[in-house]
């Protein structure tokens, strides 16, 4: 495949991630009978979350680099990027959870919330992809370092993104509601994990996408898992409160 054919590959991949995030948000509202609000609220969430990372991580890199060097070592590397995913994405959302009533959100609206900070994340990157790449095409200023399995590549991360982003905002929620460290701990490790994966060549790429894999299917049996939780609870719960109704 010829390299302009990867970039109009990679557009077409971006659009169609683009519209579904759109499609995903707007077909669990409709299942969950969710409010908007709690969707608009984890895509802010995310904005204003991301924008805090990249403003620290400015500074944290710039001083590392001064320390240590241009090239970090990689387990420095990996140290670093983790660790600041999990300060921004974990520590502030949580602020955010508490000063707002996320704090008193069921299940299904926490779930919402991770929704919409993950499906608004795909979104944002895949509309930055599609102009810049059809800015490239335009312009005849292809990016001659963009590998063949690219497209692909974006598509899975896009995917497997999804999941851990959700469960972690759900693990945010029951750990303000319900004083629970370990969740949050949970969320602390499982978003560091997944930026600590390293990029641009560090490691090869079966490597990278098998751990985003492993991070995903994981992130997915877990919501899985409290879903059907979820609904075993509110089924034993109608079951006693029809019983209590009709006890004299």
């Amino acid at each position: 495949m010829s390299l302009r054919a990867t970039h109009l590959l990679m557009m077409i991949v971006s659009a169609v991630v683009t519209i579904g995030a759109i499609a995903a948000c707007t077909a669990h509202r409709r299942r969950s009978s969710v409010a908007r609000w709690y969707y608009v609220a984890g895509a802010a969430a995310w904005g204003i979350s991301v924008a805090l990372k990249f403003i620290l991580a400015g500074a944290l890199f710039y001083a590392l680099e001064r320390r240590y060097g241009e090239h970090l070592p990689l387990p420095l590397d990996m140290a670093a990027s983790g660790l600041l995913t999990s300060v921004t994405e974990c520590g502030l959302v949580a602020l955010w959870v508490r000063r707002s009533r996320v704090a008193r959100a069921t299940e299904a609206e926490a779930v919402a919330f991770g929704l919409g900070f993950g499906l608004f994340e795909d979104a944002a990157a895949a509309l930055l992809v599609l102009v810049t790449t059809g800015f490239a095409l335009v312009a005849g200023v292809l990016d001659d370092t963009l590998p063949l399995h690219a497209p692909i590549t974006f598509l899975h991360e896009r995917v497997i993104v999804v999941p851990i982003h959700a469960l972690c905002c759900v693990l945010v929620v029951d750990a303000v509601q319900r004083r629970r460290a370990r969740s949050f701990v949970a969320a602390f490790v499982l978003k560091g994990a997944v930026d600590a994966i390293p990029l641009e060549g560090a490691l090869r790429e079966w490597i990278v996408q098998s751990a985003y894999l492993s991070l995903g299917m994981f992130a997915s049996v877990v919501l899985l898992l409290r879903f059907r939780r979820g609904l075993l609870g509110s089924s034993v719960s109608s079951v006693v409160e029809v019983q209590q109704r009709a006890d004299p």
